[in-house]
């Protein structure tokens, strides 16, 4: 099943933030878990049980935030793809599905760039030629400073007990460049980078 990107624009998100994941959602067979987090079981199948891919490279945790935001970012994804059984064997040691997410190269006429901010994160792209008509590079970081909108669900969710004062952040970083040295050969050289804080602050008396 190909994603495409006018199903991901229109599926409900946090903060208005497109999701590959949480649009896999509304396919047949596919469920979230967890109502209003990201993660991802197919037909009954555990979440350990989905191969989760970045550019043909294996993600074994592909959320921020507990599952509230995917690691894909949108404003990268060239194509995305769930595939719900019968895959090949090239992807063994799976059982419920494969999700195949490939980055954009860049652009290869013209320089862009790109900033957006919320009330939750604020994400910066870049992208162009270093050799035009033949090499380009994309460059697209998100960080999210604080995520007191989703704190209140962590404390029920999650640190029912724990009394303290929760801080949460999360960052990743997407680097993909790319060279066409003909018709038929070309080099691509793709870096994902991404954390998140989880850390509780108590007063000590």
């Amino acid at each position: 099943v190909t994603l495409t990107p006018a199903l991901v624009r229109n599926t409900p998100s946090l903060s208005g933030h497109e999701d590959y994941v949480r649009a896999s959602h509304l396919l047949p067979g596919v469920d979230g878990g967890v109502d209003g987090l990201a993660g991802l079981y197919v037909r009954g199948g555990d979440a350990g049980q989905n191969l989760m891919l970045l550019d043909g490279a294996p993600v074994f945790i592909p959320f921020h935030l507990l599952g509230a935001y995917s690691i894909y970012n949108a404003k990268t994804v060239k194509s995305a793809h769930l595939v719900k059984g019968r895959f090949s064997a090239r992807y063994g040691g799976r059982l419920a599905s494969v999700f195949d997410v490939r980055t954009r190269e860049g652009d290869l006429e013209n320089w862009h760039a790109g900033v957006s901010l919320d009330l939750s994160q604020v994400q910066v792209n870049v992208e162009g030629p270093f050799r035009k008509e033949r090499g380009s590079v994309l460059v697209s970081g998100r960080y999210a400073p604080s995520a007191f909108l989703l704190s209140p669900v962590f404390k029920r969710t999650y640190f029912q007990d724990t009394g303290g004062k929760l801080e949460t952040n999360f960052y990743d970083l997407n680097v993909k460049a790319n060279y066409i040295f003909g018709k038929k050969d070309r080099l691509f050289l793709s870096f994902f980078r991404g954390g998140d804080k989880f850390e509780e602050e108590y007063d000590l008396e």
